[in-house]
């Protein structure tokens, strides 16, 4: 919104949050930013729109959000987690019935098996 002042004939911007006023549009910004601005909790980062500031959160802050039950290892995603389950807390074992060998993972007892005891 522009304001044109009476003694001067010199437009104004007027803040769209409160009565702030100005002829220039730097000042207007920076007058946003350090008033109406929302500002990130973890660095300097500093912005006049709420999604900015959640964007850059995510994108430089993310936050590992996912806990294992077992103990306090957080993890990005979810295949993650799995695989630090199956290798840290995971009790299943696959066993090869030909012999003493045994895996917790499912495809390394195939590998075995084949490579090992193939076919006659």
């Amino acid at each position: 919104m522009i304001i044109f002042s009476d003694k001067t004939m010199t437009s104004l911007i007027a803040c769209d949050k409160c009565k702030y006023k100005t002829s220039e549009n730097i000042k207007l910004y920076k007058h946003k930013v350090s008033v109406h601005g929302y500002t990130c909790n973890e660095c300097v980062f500093t912005t006049i729109f709420k999604r900015d500031l959640q964007r850059h959160k995510i994108l430089v802050h993310r936050q590992k959000s996912l806990i294992c039950t077992q103990c306090n290892y957080k993890a990005d995603n979810q295949d993650i987690l799995y695989l630090h389950f199956k290798n840290h807390h995971d009790t299943i074992n696959y066993e090869c019935i030909q012999c003493r060998y045994y895996t917790k993972w499912r495809t390394n007892l195939y590998k075995h098996i084949k490579k090992n005891h193939p076919k006659n």
